[in-house]
């Protein structure tokens, strides 16, 4: 019996506050408990909210997003706005680093305040989120994958090489294309790092985006903006911490070391 399980897009940061060391997950533990008791919409996942891992802290963080709607009454068009909480899964280390669920209605910049105890304003010089990942990594990932089933490349080519064989003409072609992307579509039997001119590419290209499978055959995507998309398990908090970290972490870990 398979549990059901949920695709997840992941931000890395790190907080590196001017006047401080990074906040403990000592603080971070009170300060949680008094979060969960203001928001006037009350997460509604309370037991979800950390499992201590010695180095560090799992939590959902609960925030309220405000939208603005119009109705139509009696006295004609009249405003309103309406609160909306939402929550993110973050994963914070002792040594600042930390990793985010990336959500449309949640502002990331929300997470790294939240974490420093400070407002968003305040915050802003005390951490920092990774905008890429180095396209030397991604190019690891694409060796090492089990599988590859999608890659889209930005830049194709090195300029640099005005000769004729393969990397010239790889060259010729970005200067004409605005991207490529190549994709095995539906063929489970079809793996593109079968392909010795795919590896060129890989080689002499920028990769914006790699959907893979990993040593476990597990489904990973990786951008060049610094997210990672894999599928967790829903309903059970132990299996998804020790799966967000063991898939997530070594990501950090790279960018962290990059900085």
């Amino acid at each position: 019996l398979h549990s059901m399980a949920e695709e997840i897009r992941l931000r890395f940061g790190v907080l590196d506050p001017e006047d401080d060391g990074p906040p403990t997950t000592n603080d971070l533990e009170n300060r949680l408990v008094k979060q969960q008791t203001q928001l006037s919409t009350p997460n509604s996942r309370p037991e979800r909210v950390f499992t201590d891992l010695t180095d560090g802290y799992f939590f959902e963080f609960a925030t309220e997003v405000e939208s603005e709607y119009q109705t139509l009454g009696d006295d004609g068009i009249e405003d309103h706005t309406h609160e909306e909480a939402y929550s993110a899964r973050v994963l914070y280390f002792d040594d600042g680093g930390f990793i985010f669920e990336s959500r449309e209605d949640i502002p990331d910049e929300r997470i790294p305040a939240f974490l420093l105890s400070k407002s968003p304003e305040d915050a802003e010089g005390d951490y920092h989120i990774f905008q890429d990942f180095q396209q030397e990594h991604i190019r690891q990932e694409y060796r090492e994958a089990n599988e590859v089933s999608r890659i889209k490349f930005g830049q194709l080519g090195n300029i640099s090489s005005d000769d004729h064989d393969l990397s010239g003409l790889i060259s010729e072609l970005g200067d004409e294309v605005g991207y490529l992307q190549l994709s095995r579509g539906y063929t489970q039997s079809r793996n593109l790092k079968q392909s010795d001119l795919v590896d060129r590419f890989v080689e002499l290209s920028t990769i914006r985006q790699l959907t893979y499978y990993d040593s476990d055959d597990e489904r990973l995507g990786i951008t060049d903006s610094g997210r990672l998309v894999f599928q967790i398990p829903e309903n059970n908090v132990e299996a998804e911490v020790s799966e967000l970290r063991e898939k997530a972490d070594p990501f950090l870990q790279k960018l962290l070391a990059d900085d």
